[in-house]
Formats: structure tokens, C-alpha cells, sequence
């Protein structure tokens, strides 16, 4: 980043794409307010943003969340005149309201919004999502089916088919975080079923996570052993899962499964176990995998490994 700064610094007189260039350096590196400031300061300058710039400043305030920032950075948008709103620069509105809570503004922008993209429908699944809005979520699902199935006038034939890919579930199950959305939660599932893509990995480990989060742990082990190639995040979501739902003593025994399949454990893994040790009062066991985990496989301890032993031990 340093590099970057002085590169920048000794540009005499630099243009708008260096500007975007040094907004989005920051940004990589998450320094959200650094890169709001420089787009401020930009402006100041003279500079007039284009909707890279505008985009870079909405992830920026997504990420911080700040709303009211967020609402500025809107009205500029329009002063500027890039108005009807593309899927791209629309895409980035929707995440920084959905982010700041503010999801009627989201659903405003969607519907402002004349081509949506798959990512544009995602991002309005996941903002409602996250903020616990599941029937809006299935709503929408609905409604992104019925608008594939219109004309398209200008070219006088059929849209282009819309449908929910593995990305798109998985991140609405991802951002599901309201326990009492059971309901909603199994009609999403039912709808993956129904699906006729080859659901993939990262979709079944958000399975896993939703079945576990909701009780269901027959259909967590269903849906995990139907997994042709286990990831490590696959079965740290199953002896998680097993934890969550109080089966302590199986996500031990599924490490076990674990290592003779040959899947390297990680950090978070360790992480799991101590978790599921901890619940289950099983404090010898907990120094055993504190143990494996460094001298069988060479894992450092961090804070949270720390944490969990002292919780368990203390």
C-alpha cells in the first residue's frame, strides 16, 4: 500500500483513473474510511466521478456500514446524471442499503433497475436475507421466474431463462441469520431440491449450516453424505452442526472419519472441536486435539484455540 501511495504521490498531475486506482487500493486493503476521504478529496479537486468511482465509494460505505454516507454518495450519483441505473452500478446501491438495514431503499433501486443481472437478484436475496426477510426472499424468487418468462419486446422473442444458481443459494442461506425463519428456511430447500443444476460444495455446506441451525440433523447427515468430494469447510460444518444440536460426543467421533479419508484439518477445524468439548463437558478430550493439533499437524495456537481452553478448563 505504502508503494502504491508514493507511486500516486509522485504523479504531477494525476487523472481520474488514478484517482479510482488509489480509491480502490484502499478499499483492497479495508481501509474503507481512507478510501471515502479520497473520494471526497477527489471531488474537491474538480474531479468528476464516473460510476467506477461511485461504485468504489458504495462498497466503501457498505462496508463500514454508513447509511447516511451511503445516501450522499446516491444523490451524487444522480446529480451526475448516470441515470436509468445499470445492473452494475444498481448492484452496488442495493448492497449498501441492504448492509445499512435499510432495505425498502434496496427494493426501490432494484426496482429502478431495467436489466437485472443474476448478481443484481442476488444481492436483493441476500440484503433481505440478512436482515430477516425470508418471505420477501421467496417472493422474489418467484418473481425473478415470472419476468424469464416475458416476452422480450424489443427483440420480439423470449428473455433469456433466469434461475437461482449454487451461488445464489448458497448466499442467501449464508446470510439467513434469523432462527425463527424455520419455515421459509426448509421452503428454500425444497426449492434447491427442486432445482435442476448440480448443486456443488460451498451450496451443501450452507445446507448443512441451515439444517443444523433449524434442528434438523438427519437431514444435515443426508445432505453431508450425499457430498461426493468433502471439503474441510464440509465437515467443520457437520461436526458443528452436531454440536449445535447437542451430539457432542458424534462431531468428535466424525474427526476420527475425517482424518482416515485422508482431509487435512485446519485451524478452524480445531476451533470446532474444542467447541464441541466445551459443550460437552469432555475437558480430557480437549487437551488430547489440543495436542494433535500441534504436534500432529503443526498448527500454531491462536486466540480463539486459546479462548476455548481456558472456557473449557476454567
Amino acid at each position: 500500500m505504502k508503494d502504491s501511495l508514493h507511486a500516486f504521490e509522485d504523479i504531477s498531475v494525476p487523472d481520474l483513473i488514478s484517482w479510482n486506482s488509489m480509491v480502490q487500493a484502499h478499499l483492497n486493503n479495508e481501509e474503507f474510511e481512507q478510501a471515502l476521504i479520497l473520494f471526497i478529496e477527489m471531488k474537491h479537486l474538480g474531479f468528476v466521478p464516473d460510476k467506477f468511482s461511485f461504485v468504489a465509494a458504495l462498497e466503501a460505505s457498505a462496508a463500514l456500514p454508513c447509511c447516511k454516507t451511503g445516501r450522499q454518495i446516491h444523490c451524487n450519483l444522480i446529480k451526475a446524471g448516470l441515470l436509468p441505473l445499470d445492473a452494475f452500478t444498481g448492484s452496488s446501491l442495493i448492497d449498501m442499503y441492504a448492509k445499512s438495514m435499510a432495505v425498502e431503499d434496496a427494493k426501490k433501486v432494484f426496482d429502478r433497475i431495467n436489466i437485472k443481472d443474476l448478481i443484481t437478484w442476488t444481492l436483493i436475496f441476500v440484503g433481505f436475507a440478512q436482515n430477516g426477510y425470508l418471505n420477501e426472499v421467496l417472493r422474489f424468487i418467484t418473481l425473478m421466474k415470472e419476468e424469464s418468462k416475458e416476452p422480450d419486446k424489443k427483440n420480439n422473442k423470449k428473455k433469456k431463462s433466469k434461475e437461482p444458481d449454487n451461488f445464489t443459494f448458497a448466499s442467501i442461506l449464508t446470510a439467513c441469520a434469523n432462527d425463527t425463519a424455520i419455515e421459509q428456511e426448509k421452503q428454500i430447500h425444497a426449492l434447491i431440491l427442486k432445482s435442476d443444476f448440480m448443486v456443488d460444495t460451498a451450496l451443501t455446506n450452507a445446507l448443512i449450516t441451515m439444517c443444523c441451525r433449524t434442528g434438523s440433523i438427519k437431514d444435515a447427515k443426508k445432505v453431508f453424505s450425499a457430498i461426493h468430494e468433502k471439503n474441510v469447510v464440509s465437515w467443520i460444518s457437520m461436526i458443528s452442526g452436531y454440536t449445535q444440536c447437542g451430539y457432542c460426543k458424534e462431531a468428535l467421533n466424525l474427526f476420527d472419519q475425517m482424518e482416515s479419508e485422508g482431509t487435512i484439518p485446519n485451524a478452524k477445524t480445531f476451533i470446532a472441536l474444542l467447541t464441541a468439548c466445551n459443550h460437552g463437558g469432555l475437558s480430557n478430550d480437549a487437551i488430547m486435539y489440543f495436542e494433535i493439533m500441534q504436534l500432529r499437524h503443526g498448527i500454531k495456537p491462536s486466540f480463539d484455540h486459546f479462548a476455548c481452553m481456558v472456557d473449557i478448563l476454567g
